[in-house]
């Protein structure tokens, strides 16, 4: 399988109409029904049996499930909700973007199935594809592990690839950040404050949700001062603030909505915690009642040193020397990824493919309505992934 490379090269048109077809409709969230019936008919094209995992999940699985170890391949087919602003032919028209690149790993992952089928007989274990939804609301990997994704076959190593779209390196390298913790854990919360409303001449005849949600706001950032250690990193941003219609009335709910985001699961599991347990309190404190509600959220990102050092070794033998960077310790950045609700239960790793460089003049980040991702390095992308997965089944299934 060491010419997968340069098979990927000969399907890497195939790869770019696929990307641009997923790109011309993007979906967002759990709800993906065109995206899914697409990536179905190409499995199903290359022989693949898929099984559904709730309304937009899919999997598939290449080699012989009974023999040997299974090692997962994952790519996420959500977009953002954001209106495009390029002048790409195959932009998006219907308010939504793939602005994080989903399109092309979803691309890259079918690309790879396509190498691994043609190679199937070759496979000492089993790869199990997995096509995922909603990991830009932090719900769809948690989603399909309570639907049974990583059983029947066990899985025993699981693998990711994500596009990096404004990189330091050149196009087409790839790039690793570290063992261990390698991105922050994130929480969505939405706090829902209730009161009394009542005319603002007669304040003592109402329950005030604005100050009772004054005073959370600030509590909240005492768990940050004076609850974690100097040396602990954790960051509780509240984002939104609502309240009222009116500027003569005291209204009677207000609401609002923020995240967090630490390295450490123990950090996480406090503030979380904490954060219900001020928010409750504090409301009572001015009469009014609220709570908490938690929306989606992911641990933080572990890579596993021996499938990172597994995977480092496999990128280098097809790609050389010089086509994979390491990036260490100083590069682990506070985004988040949700295949670390994976890699919570699994041994495994994230991996990145430069699709867009500053040398090149790449200058506008993810998740931004004007990104534009460099198509032609998606065969590396599908070949890497398939090599990797060939490789560690290899190595394993002795």
């Amino acid at each position: 399988m060491k010419n997968l490379l340069e098979e990927a090269k000969k399907i890497q048109e195939e790869l770019v109409a696929c990307r641009r077809k997923i790109h011309q409709y993007p979906e967002i969230g759990e709800n993906l029904p065109q995206t899914k019936k697409f990536v179905r008919e190409k499995l199903v094209q290359m022989g693949y049996q898929p099984q559904e995992f709730g309304d937009s999940g899919l999997a598939a699985l290449a080699g012989d499930p009974e023999s040997g170890r299974c090692i997962l391949l994952r790519a996420d087919m959500d977009a953002l909700p954001m209106r495009e602003e390029t002048e790409l032919p195959f932009r998006s028209e219907n308010g939504n973007m793939h602005a994080c690149g989903h399109d092309m790993h979803t691309a890259m992952l079918l690309g790879a199935a396509s190498l691994l089928k043609s190679h199937e007989s070759e496979l000492p274990g089993c790869v199990k594809l997995m096509f995922q939804p909603a990991e830009e609301t932090f719900t769809g990997a948690a989603m399909m592990i309570r639907e049974g994704i990583l059983e029947n076959p066990k899985v025993d190593a699981a693998v990711t690839m994500h596009g990096d779209g404004m990189s330091e390196y050149d196009t087409g390298k790839m790039t690793m950040i570290t063992e261990g913790v390698a991105m922050a854990s994130c929480d969505s919360y939405r706090i829902e404050i209730e009161g009394v409303g009542t005319h603002g001449a007669f304040p003592n005849q109402g329950v005030d949700p604005i100050m009772a949600g004054m005073n959370i706001y600030n509590a909240l950032q005492e768990i940050i001062t004076r609850e974690i250690k100097a040396s602990d990193v954790a960051v509780l941003t509240q984002g939104t603030f609502h309240a009222g219609t009116a500027a003569n009335i005291i209204p009677d709910t207000a609401y609002m909505e923020g995240t967090l985001r630490t390295f450490d699961k123990e950090i996480r599991k406090y503030i979380r915690q904490r954060v219900e347990e001020i928010t409750m309190s504090v409301a009572a404190a001015f009469r009014a009642e609220a709570r908490c509600i938690w929306n989606g959220g992911c641990q933080p990102l572990y890579n596993d040193p021996e499938v990172f050092e597994d995977v480092s070794g496999y990128i280098r033998e097809l790609l050389g020397q010089e086509g994979l960077v390491i990036e260490g310790e100083e590069a682990v950045p506070f985004s988040s990824e949700d295949f670390s609700n994976i890699l919570d239960l699994v041994p495994g790793i994230q991996m990145f493919l430069v699709t867009g460089s500053m040398k090149a003049g790449a200058d506008v980040p993810m998740h931004n309505p004007k990104i534009v991702f460099d198509e032609s390095v998606m065969y590396i992308g599908a070949a890497v992934l398939a090599y990797v997965a060939s490789r560690w089944l290899e190595e394993h299934c002795r």
